[in-house]
């Protein structure tokens, strides 16, 4: 069970490496203010998700 959990947060964190390269690629057009506002909510959110899978 230990093994799944930490499969399924292996594949959480490789996506959101993804997402934040994307988004990163994407606003570094729009400015930095953008940027760090995006980050911010990509770690809000992953600590949601971390949240829920320890309860």
């Amino acid at each position: 069970m230990k093994l799944l959990v930490g499969s399924i947060i292996a594949a959480v964190c490789v996506v959101l490496v993804v997402i934040v390269i994307v988004v990163v690629l994407l606003t570094r057009k729009s400015g930095a203010t953008s940027t760090a506002t995006t980050i911010t909510y990509v770690l809000w959110s992953f600590d949601n998700v971390t949240t829920d899978l320890y309860g």
